[in-house]
């Protein structure tokens, strides 16, 4: 995995965690010791805002922003396989499959709270999903792409309110 101090900085500031660069960049340090190769900068977002308890164990909710596409359902079946995460809800315009948790067609919809969203949606959703996660300080972890000039500037003002990690790649290797 590689190293990503700064990115890790920002985001322990942005959620209100740790206000000290100098804390924050030890606190990354010490955070991307204990990841192991098997899990991505996703999760590291996640352990970020997640902070409560559901049958004595931490758990971390999510929101699958385009959970009934090819990798929001990955995510859902690798959530659903997590016993630290649980699937609050799901945003999704199709409601061909099940799911064992609520699907609403717009994020501006969902009244479910979370700690994270993860979006594996498409660009046409994105300025909706920054609003929403910045109206409710959620951190977002954003994959969408064919995202134009416009909705990349958006994303950067978003990230100046709430923790946003953007990333068209999330393979591991």
């Amino acid at each position: 995995m590689k190293r990503a101090p700064d990115m890790c900085r920002s985001i322990f500031r942005s959620t209100g965690m740790i206000h000290d660069n100098r804390f924050a960049g030890e606190a990354c340090n010490l955070l991307f010791m204990t990841i192991d190769s098997s899990q991505s900068v996703l999760s590291i977002v996640l352990m970020m805002k997640g902070n409560y308890i559901k049958g004595g164990r931490f758990m971390i909710r999510i929101i699958i922003h385009g959970c009934n596409g090819q990798m929001g359902q990955v995510v859902g079946r690798m959530a659903a396989a997590d016993p630290e995460l649980e699937v609050v809800a799901g945003i999704d315009i199709s409601d061909h499959r099940e799911n064992l948790f609520p699907v609403f067609r717009q994020i501006g919809d969902c009244d479910v709270e979370a700690d994270a969203v993860i979006d594996f949606s498409s660009a046409q959703s994105v300025d909706g999903l920054l609003a929403y996660c910045v109206k409710n300080s959620v951190p977002c972890v954003l994959c969408s792409t064919g995202l134009d000039e416009a909705q990349l500037k958006k994303v950067e003002e978003a990230s100046k309110q709430v923790a946003v990690l953007k990333s068209a790649n999330m393979s591991v290797g």
